[in-house]
């Protein structure tokens, strides 16, 4: 992590000088893999060397972008991260150190395939389409304050708003998709 040093000092040093107000990190693997995979980052440690940069100060490292969808679900259901000599998914962990977490590919990249209808049903049989439920499924995720996606045509425009009436799933229902207690 030695390498990671000059980077946290020179956005730290960015911050200070105005340029921006606040950083952070995305990664397709690093936050979601296990700590033994090549690909792996610590959130703790990053936290750790953006609070070294800001020299007694607070720092500014307050995001963390990962994927999180249907199929990609180990941000919130795989313990990878240590936090406090405990292990939590990166999404929680992000959360406890005090980090907002974006979740990127939150439609799979419109690789969504077809919903089995048990999904369709946890998610919400009155959302229109498996787009929407899949969107509702990230946005509502705990700990994700920011689900982002990528629209092409502006039906799916429409079809995106539309959701922002509905209100996201309660956590419990969400982790209950997978047998896990909020945490």
């Amino acid at each position: 992590m030695r390498v990671w040093k000059p980077p946290f000092r020179m956005l730290e040093g960015a911050v200070q000088s105005g340029r921006i107000g606040a950083y952070g990190i995305a990664s397709w693997n690093a936050f979601r893999v296990a700590p033994d995979q090549p690909a792996y980052m610590a959130l703790s440690h990053a936290k750790a060397l953006a609070q070294r940069a800001a020299d007694g100060k607070p720092d500014h490292f307050h995001y963390v972008q990962m994927p999180l969808n249907l199929a990609m679900t180990e941000g919130l259901t795989s313990s990878t991260q240590e936090v406090g000599g405990k292990m939590y998914p990166a999404v929680r962990a992000a959360t406890l150190l005090g980090l907002r977490v974006m979740a990127s590919g939150a439609i799979r990249q419109a690789k969504l395939g077809t919903l089995p209808s048990h999904v369709n049903k946890a998610l919400g049989e009155d959302l229109t389409s498996d787009a929407q439920r899949a969107l509702q499924f990230t946005r509502s995720a705990p700990g994700v304050g920011t689900a982002l996606v990528g629209l092409k045509q502006p039906t799916h425009v429409s079809e995106a708003l539309a959701l922002c009436t509905q209100a996201p799933m309660a956590p419990s229902a969400v982790l209950g998709m997978f047998g896990k207690p909020k945490t």
